[in-house]
C-alpha cells in the first residue's frame, strides 16, 4: 500500500497534478466568493456591508471591463476583453507546462496564482459578452483615507500577487544565470590564456 502511495505520488509530481489542482482550487474559490457575496448584497441596502467602518466595505459592483470600467463601454471592447483574457490563459499555461523545470520556486508561486486569477475573470467575461451577467464581480473595497481603491474581486488579487511574484522571481532566476554564463566564460577565457603561456613556454 506504502509503495503504491509513493508511486502515485510521484506520478503526481511528474505531470505537475498538484499545480493544477491548486489552479482548480482557487478558481473554485474565486468563483464561489464571487456568487456567495453577489446574492448577499444584492439584499443589503445600497448593496453594501460596511465591515471595518471606514476602511474595508463589502460592495457588489459589476464591471464592464478591465480597470475602471475600461473598455467596457461596447461590446467590441468586451469581446476584446475576453479575448485577451482567454490568450494571456492560454499562454501562461503553455508557459508553465514548457518551463515548469527550469522556474525557480517564486516564479511556480506567481504563474500558479495568475493562471486562475486570469480564468477566474475569464469565466466572468465570456458570462457577460452572451448577456449571461452584467459584468464582472467585484466585491473588495479598500478606504485608503487618500482614496477608495477600486473595487475588485479574489481573482484580482491572485493575478497581481502572481505577476508582482513571477516577475521577481524571473529577474532573480535571470540573473543567477547570467553570473553563471559569466562566471563560465571567464573561466574558458582564463583556460585558454593558460595554453597560450603554456606554449610560450615550450
Amino acid at each position: 500500500m506504502k509503495e503504491k502511495l509513493v508511486n502515485l505520488h510521484e506520478l503526481l509530481k511528474k505531470y505537475h497534478i498538484y499545480f493544477y489542482l491548486i489552479m482548480v482550487g482557487l478558481i473554485a474559490l474565486d468563483l464561489t466568493t464571487k456568487y456567495v457575496m453577489e446574492a448577499i448584497l444584492l439584499d443589503a441596502p445600497n448593496h453594501r456591508i460596511e465591515v471595518i467602518d471606514g476602511f474595508f466595505t463589502l460592495s457588489l459592483v459589476y464591471n464592464p471591463g478591465a480597470f475602471s470600467g475600461m473598455l467596457g463601454d461596447s461590446i467590441f471592447g468586451r469581446i476584446i476583453l475576453m479575448l485577451l483574457s482567454l490568450i494571456c490563459g492560454v499562454v501562461m499555461l503553455w508557459y508553465f507546462i514548457k518551463s515548469f523545470s527550469r522556474m525557480g520556486k517564486l516564479e511556480l508561486f506567481g504563474i500558479t496564482l495568475a493562471i486562475p486569477g486570469t480564468l477566474g475573470n475569464l469565466w466572468d467575461r465570456t458570462l457577460q459578452v452572451f448577456g449571461l451577467q452584467e459584468g464582472v464581480i467585484d466585491f473588495l473595497e479598500f478606504d485608503l483615507g487618500f482614496m477608495v481603491w477600486n473595487t475588485f474581486n479574489i481573482a484580482d488579487s491572485l493575478l497581481v500577487i502572481g505577476i508582482i511574484a513571477f516577475a521577481v522571481g524571473y529577474l532573480i532566476r535571470d540573473s543567477k544565470e547570467e553570473k553563471k554564463k559569466e562566471q563560465e566564460r571567464l573561466k574558458f577565457y582564463e583556460g585558454k590564456k593558460n595554453e597560450e603561456e603554456e606554449l610560450k613556454d615550450e
